[in-house]
């Protein structure tokens, strides 16, 4: 069952506006990569298939929600692709922030708190490794890039 929601919803503890039954729902993601879904229906369901739209979908890391980016008609069917919503934190940037000393759990928070909006997501850790970061003018997307790479190399030199 695919739910959809309009493009500011924040609770998806209800169906939303509409519940889907594409013709294809393919979810595909990679590590530390891209994750989205491809979807295809029929014609008569185009309204609910705009971009900026978000779309809550079971999949086997249980139900994840995906914001709709291109949706095309190709042989009177609806074609989109969804990215997950991860991907909307590439929209917070941090302006300058220094994380010193700080595990990983506390970097993300302390980063999210540094975004020059109110971040809408939640992060959680279980990475003890202590390790700092000055983070300028970057996304909160890229800062949790380099905090996974840093933290990683900083618990493999834990473990020598």
């Amino acid at each position: 069952m695919i739910s959809v929601y309009p493009s500011n919803e924040k609770l998806f503890a209800d169906n939303g506006i509409k519940i889907l039954k594409p013709l294809k729902a393919l979810v595909r993601k990679e590590d530390n990569g891209d994750y989205y879904i491809d979807l295809k229906d029929t014609i008569e369901n185009l309204e609910y298939y705009q971009a900026g739209m978000i779309i809550r979908v079971p999949t086997i890391w249980g139900k994840q929600c995906f914001r709709l980016t291109n949706p095309n008609i190709e042989n009177k069917k609806v074609v989109a692709r969804g990215n997950h919503v991860y991907f909307d934190t590439r929209n917070y940037i941090i302006k300058d922030s220094y994380v010193v000393e700080k595990n990983c759990n506390d970097a993300l928070d302390h980063l999210k708190i540094a975004c020059d909006k109110p971040l809408p997501f939640s992060t959680l850790s279980d990475v003890p490794t202590i390790a700092s970061f000055r983070c300028v003018r970057k996304s909160y997307e890229e800062a949790v890039a380099t905090i996974i790479e840093r933290w990683r190399r900083a618990s493999s030199k834990e473990q020598l």
